[in-house]
């Protein structure tokens, strides 16, 4: 982190087993993020405003800064939750309203438990997420249907418009009417 302000045309980046607690990463060129962690980071403050793609592999790590990159196109996440409580599904929450702007975003999970938020937390959730418009949800491996997977996971987003869905090997096109 100490050598990228002496790349300044720097457009790619790639940061993986990152193990401080707090990092920021500030580049005005920068157009492509990654970051895998398998340490929990608490805080990366990201600071790119040409910022283009971004993709997260890891558990709870707040990414203030993020909103303010107002040309991201494509969001990857890959959730990896150490534990279901309810610090992950806030935090689940969180993480969708900072990419709401964002003209595409997939989540990809293991199983459907990392997703489908708790009916008890419905109150804490508040409010919805109206700006994501399209997502992709990618499950490995699932045993509910996709209207659990709606009814569970798509009520906390009511402005989005498409959805594909892919449970296993089977993969749906959810289009919401307007």
């Amino acid at each position: 982190m100490h050598y990228i302000n002496k790349f300044p045309l720097l457009e790619k980046l790639e940061i993986q087993q990152y193990v401080y607690s707090k990092m920021q990463v500030s580049h005005q060129h920068l157009t492509s993020f990654v970051l895998e962690v398998y340490e929990e980071v608490k805080k990366v403050r990201i600071d790119a405003p040409k910022l283009k793609s971004f993709e997260y592999t890891g558990g709870l790590t707040l990414i203030p800064g993020i909103e303010a990159s107002r040309e991201l196109e494509f969001v990857r996440v890959h959730l990896n939750p150490k534990m279901l409580n309810d610090r992950w599904y806030i935090w689940l929450r969180d993480i969708l309203e900072s990419f709401a702007h964002s003209k595409y975003v997939r989540l990809t999970c293991l199983n459907e438990q990392g997703i489908i938020f708790p009916d008890e937390l419905n109150e804490t959730l508040l409010p919805t997420i109206n700006d994501l418009k399209t997502m992709e949800l990618r499950i490995d491996s699932s045993t509910v249907t996709s209207q659990q997977i709606l009814d569970g996971f798509v009520w906390i987003l009511p402005g989005l418009k498409t959805l594909s869905l892919t449970l296993g090997s089977i993969t749906k096109f959810i289009e919401f009417p307007p």
